[in-house]
């Protein structure tokens, strides 16, 4: 049997060439099955991370969303690029609900911090009260540099009930120190930072719509 195995391994016929495929399909999804996956989420805000801004004075719901990201994070894998052209994507490690759902809701964790009373809701909403705001962030970059820095860059934009834009802010990027060989969980904690510092900067523009 063995012998049979390796005559038709050296043999270039198709059928040969998908045996090996077979064989090395199955070596790696055994190898994936003994590994467990391990699952990352945002912390959740803490009070004293944000100042508030201004109490809600107004009727209606804020709704955050939807929040864009570009391809190459919008997936359930963590993404860490190691070099100008070389990308991360670690199969073992992955978020635990979609990018996009966990940046919706640390952004509505944040804003309620920072306008007590302000009632918030992730996009799209569909309950009874009317929409006073909608805010939609678009993410450009977040990642990690080559030489070192997380970078989130994004592009903020105010839309009336009816969808009409009322405002789109000019991008803005943020920065911060990173390890060489960052791993996982300080890549998500660092991502954190770096997002709750852009809600910082955004609040003083939402106060006139409290």
């Amino acid at each position: 049997m063995k012998n049979n195995y390796l005559f038709f391994a050296n043999r270039s016929s198709p059928w040969s060439v998908g045996v090996l495929a077979l064989i090395q399909a199955l070596a790696l999804t055994g190898c994936m099955a003994g590994a467990n996956t391990r699952f990352y989420s945002f912390a959740s805000v803490r009070p004293s991370e944000m100042v508030p801004v201004a109490a809600a004075r107004r009727s209606g719901v804020w709704v955050v969303g939807p929040v864009k990201l570009y391809e190459e994070i919008d997936r359930p894998q963590l993404v860490i690029r190691r070099s100008v052209s070389q990308v991360e994507i670690s199969e073992l490690d992955q978020w635990a609900v979609s990018l996009e759902q966990g940046i919706s809701r640390l952004l509505i964790e944040a804003l309620g911090t920072q306008f007590p009373g302000r009632q918030l809701a992730a996009f799209p909403w569909t309950g009874r009260e009317p929409v006073a705001l909608r805010i939609s962030p678009e993410v450009r970059q977040l990642s990690v540099t080559p030489g070192g820095e997380m970078v989130l860059t994004l592009v903020w934009a105010l839309y009336d009930p009816k969808g009409d834009r009322l405002n789109r802010l000019e991008p803005q990027s943020y920065r911060q120190a990173a390890a060489a060989d960052i791993g996982p969980e300080q890549l998500v904690q660092g991502y954190r930072e770096l997002l709750l510092q852009a809600v910082r900067d955004l609040a003083p523009r939402l106060k006139p719509y409290a």
